[in-house]
């Protein structure tokens, strides 16, 4: 019985774990409404859609700065980085923030007297932050593409790597030689593919850069 309580106890907790954060931004898309609405004297489907599009914005920023945070904890040091991303992203965030709360603040507490003329150079930050997110998120896909196509070469560089060795223990065959650690391949195109990503050559080079300097 207490099992089924405390199994109870824990799907109730993760619905409302999941459900309430949906609910949470009613209140400021209820204000916005209320802003363009009354406020602006907007027509009701344009406040409606301004609304739901200043909290969208919110949650695809909040979205699109935690899904950047996890790339760059779980990627791979040769993979590239997306701190600068994930900056912007947070920026975004921020421009969301202070013009829902310029919006409503201007309209909602100030009243509607001389203030309300002053709402519409909120608007030009929000389409901003919008089309920084929309950029964000294209470039990730290419970043992401990028990656898996770097990893499908080099796995292809090591198949053939191996292919070769087995050649050359068999039969006499012509090989190409990696001058930095010794890898050998049957094809041209494979040794190419794995100096862009030869651990002994990269250190090489960072000697000698280093040794320059």
């Amino acid at each position: 019985m207490l099992k089924q309580i405390a199994s109870l106890e824990l799907v109730a907790n993760d619905t409302i774990a999941g459900l309430v954060p949906w609910l949470a931004p009613i209140p400021t898309a209820y204000s916005v409404f209320r802003a363009g609405y009354a406020g602006l004297g907007w027509p009701a489907w344009v406040a409606t859609l301004g609304a739901l599009a200043i909290e969208g914005l919110g949650v695809s920023a909040a979205s699109t700065a935690m899904m950047l945070y996890s790339y760059n904890q779980d990627k791979d040091k040769s993979q590239p980085s997306a701190v600068k991303h994930f900056a912007l992203a947070v920026s975004a965030g921020g421009l969301y923030l202070i013009s829902a709360l310029a919006l409503i603040g201007l309209v909602e507490v100030a009243g509607i007297s001389g203030s309300a003329r002053y709402v519409p150079l909120v608007f030009p930050f929000l389409s901003l932050a919008a089309v920084v997110i929309l950029a964000l998120r294209a470039d990730h896909k290419r970043r992401l593409l990028a990656n898996d196509n770097d990893k499908a070469e080099r796995k292809a560089a090591r198949k053939d790597s191996q292919a070769a060795r087995s050649l050359r223990a068999s039969e006499k065959v012509p090989m190409w030689t990696c001058a930095s650690c010794g890898a050998e391949f049957a094809k041209q195109q494979s040794l190419a593919a794995h100096k862009r990503h030869c651990k002994s050559r990269n250190i090489a080079n960072g000697q000698i850069s280093g040794q320059s300097e």
